[in-house]
């Protein structure tokens, strides 16, 4: 017999052991999991429930029995029945307290709400105050540095950016001081819009059409050569540049400057000075946008070694000027608007409904109120509820008409004095004979030429808004207040004790009285608010700014004739001599 050999056996099976093995241990495990199942639920069978056989018919007392489980069964339900009304008490009352609460937090609110916007509105009127006189102290040093001024005006409604005052005004601080129109935007009008409003401003003062490049201005030098003659055409190169830079040159040369001729560009918010500036400079050296108030002070940039630009903030000391139309011209921010639908009114009366319906693709509509609702649905400006939000609307088609996407165009009105004409003819060949303006006819040409026609467009042909109306005497006035204030609080203080100041009392009455009696003996041919000083017990802020200026040389003449002997103490120095020896 072979011997049986000591390893272990070989643990290889057939596949068929293998598989049958596998499937016994999961019908095992199967069969642990419905046994664990069975334990946990009890039984799988579902008893049923014994029902109530009731009282036995002869159950003794079954009467009286029946008939005190009714009599507990109807108690039963009239205690629930008082719960549940309970229960419905305490929730009306607690909805009734909530809404009492409610109530008393939105009245509170309400209050709250209303003295924020007391002090919101008396503190955004400070603001606008104070930026007003800010950007009137930019415009005052840019009016005394410059030679020549641009006003910048739009082409769309030139009439609306012009201001005679501010004119008067640069003329009363420099007669020799140059004034030139600039008519910007001139690709946004027809080419016949702008010939008219050239001829009509020609008749005053000298004037120049005017396109700022409106492709990326960090690199308005850098067009390629390639596509340098296509720039008209696709409408991104600038019009009118080599005529504003010859005409600076002809008023230098004419005037025989050696050193350099400084420009001062100003005009209202939005108007493109900026734009202008970047367009001569050939690069982005000024900051732009659609918002008014980009520019807040005066920013000198030296366009080359003869021309020096100052770009002055907008004009925004419009005080006397309703809100609809600063809001049309862009003087205003249109967030800020508090009634922005008004404007849009202002909107529909000039622009033909036809128009605006196929610019919004809009239904028919009768007010303004309801085109604003359409405007609303169609661009998505939805409140919750599907509500459209009306003056997020209004703000939309003001941005719209400020970006020039309403298209509009004004025409220059007839002139009735024919005598004003006549006398301003004089006045505008000696300035043409200055700028040398008929040498600037050839690229003047070039820029018409350039310009759309009125049959290329639908253009819309609207009524202007009227001439832009300031009061600088109460700006300047307002300014020489500012100025005594800074004096009263840095300068008084320290200049005398208050004996000195009661003793020349006198003599600072003395002084006004003077300053009053010659505004009296003038007042024929001065101005109306210097015959309203010289009266009696009105204040004049010039005599008064005059005096204490006087007041502060005599002090100054005394403490220096003085000498410095006045301030030695010989009691003092002999004191002191005497414990020395």
């Amino acid at each position: 017999m072979p011997k049986k050999s000591g390893k272990s056996k070989s643990k290889r099976v057939s596949l068929k052991q293998k598989y049958k093995v596998i499937k016994k241990v999961r019908e095992h495990h199967r069969k642990q999991r419905r046994a664990a199942k069975k334990e946990k639920t009890g039984s799988t069978k579902i008893k049923a429930l014994k029902k109530d056989p009731g009282i036995p018919r002869n159950w003794p007392f079954r009467d009286e029995l029946v008939q005190e489980l009714q009599m507990q069964r109807l108690h039963t339900l009239d205690q629930e029945q008082r719960r549940k009304e309970e229960r419905k008490r305490l929730v009306e009352q607690a909805q009734e307290d909530k809404l009492a609460e409610m109530q008393a937090n939105a009245v509170d609110a309400a209050e709250a709400y209303a003295q924020r916007g007391d002090g919101a509105a008396g503190g955004a009127d400070f603001d606008r105050d104070r930026s007003r006189r800010s950007f009137f102290k930019e415009f005052r040093k840019v009016v005394e540095s410059a030679d020549i001024i641009l006003f910048v005006l739009d082409a769309r409604d030139p009439l609306s950016c012009r201001c005679p005052e501010v004119e008067r005004y640069i003329r009363r601080v420099g007669a020799e001081k140059r004034i030139v129109l600039l008519l910007n935007k001139v690709d946004m009008v027809p080419r016949e819009a702008t010939e008219a409003w050239l001829k009509y401003f020609r008749e005053e003062l000298p004037t120049l059409p005017f396109r700022s490049s409106t492709q990326n201005q960090s690199k308005l030098g850098q067009k390629s050569m390639r596509h340098a003659g296509d720039a008209v055409s696709e409408g991104s190169a600038a019009l009118g540049v080599e005529s504003l830079l010859q005409l600076l040159k002809n008023y230098a040369r004419s005037h025989n400057i050696k050193t350099s001729v400084t420009v001062g560009v100003i005009g209202l918010p939005n108007v493109g000075k900026s734009s202008i500036i970047n367009s001569l400079k050939r690069s982005r050296v000024a900051n732009v946008g659609n918002a008014p108030g980009i520019t807040k002070v005066v920013q000198e940039i030296a366009l080359d070694k003869h021309v020096r630009l100052l770009d002055c903030p907008g004009i925004v000391f419009t005080a006397a000027e309703s809100e609809d139309a600063s809001a049309l011209r862009n003087c205003v921010k249109v967030e800020k608007l508090e009634d922005p639908v008004g404007p849009c009114g202002i909107i529909l009366q000039r622009v033909p409904a036809k128009q605006l319906m196929q610019m919004y693709r809009i239904p028919a509509f009768k007010n303004v109120d309801q085109f604003l609702a359409h405007v609303a649905k169609a661009r998505g400006r939805l409140r919750s509820g599907g509500t459209p939000d009306i003056p997020g609307a209004a703000r939309m088609v003001l941005q719209d008409w400020n970006a020039g996407k309403i298209p509009f165009f004004t025409m220059p009105p007839a002139r009735a004095n024919r005598n004003v004409r006549e006398e301003n003819a004089e006045v505008v060949q000696a300035m043409a004979a200055e700028f040398d303006m008929a040498a600037l006819q050839d690229h003047e040409v070039k820029v018409l030429q350039a310009l759309p026609g009125a049959d290329q467009s639908e253009w819309t042909q609207t009524e202007g808004l009227g001439q832009t109306q300031v009061d600088m005497e109460e700006m300047d006035g307002e300014e020489e207040e500012d100025e005594e204030e800074d004096e009263d609080a840095f300068g008084d203080e320290s200049d005398m004790d208050e004996e000195v100041e009661d003793e020349e009392a006198p003599d600072l009455e003395a002084i006004i009285a003077q300053k009053r009696a010659e505004g009296r003996a003038n007042a024929a041919p001065a101005s109306q608010n210097e015959v309203l000083y010289a009266e009696a017990g009105q204040h004049n802020p010039k005599a008064a700014r005059a005096a204490r200026k006087k007041l502060k040389k005599g002090r100054q003449a005394k403490a220096a004739s003085a000498g410095s002997d006045s301030d030695y103490d010989f009691d003092e120095a002999f004191d002191k001599d005497e414990d020395m020896a």
